[in-house]
């Protein structure tokens, strides 16, 4: 019985490179070293061979992206950290989830022209919320700040699609 890995080294998720089951978040990883590559003109692991990189990436040998780009916002720093982060339950749990985030950086950045009220969060922590609401009790206000995918309720679906 031989194992047949697929996939580009570099964009490995770290379940994928020890034949772990697969799902949403190693798409999510994926995402997320694109992002920073995107970011930084660099990988996050790097290594003289495709072994040596898939072994620095088990292994947790990574350079942090503030390295690269220390002028990033904490904010835009904390996605790609999650997106990237070597446990899968640390990660965004679905694109959407990442999306929501990404898209609450651009609204504070074109409504503020900054992202310093921006906390980045995984839905498995509680959701992504904005500073300027993570403590107010008024659900009205807090309501908006949550998207769909994180609703147990809806059991990661937009309310009113697929099975109840």
């Amino acid at each position: 019985d031989t194992r047949t890995i697929a996939g580009s080294p570099p964009y490995m998720a770290p379940e994928q490179i020890v034949g772990k089951n697969l799902d949403a978040r190693t798409d999510v990883y994926s995402l997320g070293v694109t992002l920073y590559e995107m970011l930084s003109q660099e990988l996050p692991c790097k290594g003289s061979s495709q072994v040596e990189v898939m072994d620095n990436i088990r292994s947790r040998k990574s350079t942090p992206l503030r390295v690269y780009r220390p002028d990033l916002s904490d904010s835009i720093l904390e996605i790609v950290k999650q997106a990237t982060a070597f446990r899968p339950e640390d990660r965004f749990q679905s694109a959407e989830e990442m999306q929501a985030a990404a898209q609450a950086v651009l609204r504070s950045l074109e409504t503020t022209g900054s992202t310093d009220n921006v906390v980045v969060k995984s839905a498995r922590f509680g959701g992504w919320l904005d500073r300027g609401a993570a403590h107010v009790p008024d659900r009205r206000r807090r309501q908006h700040r949550y998207n769909d995918y994180n609703d147990p309720v809806a059991g990661g679906r937009r309310r009113g699609e697929g099975p109840d």
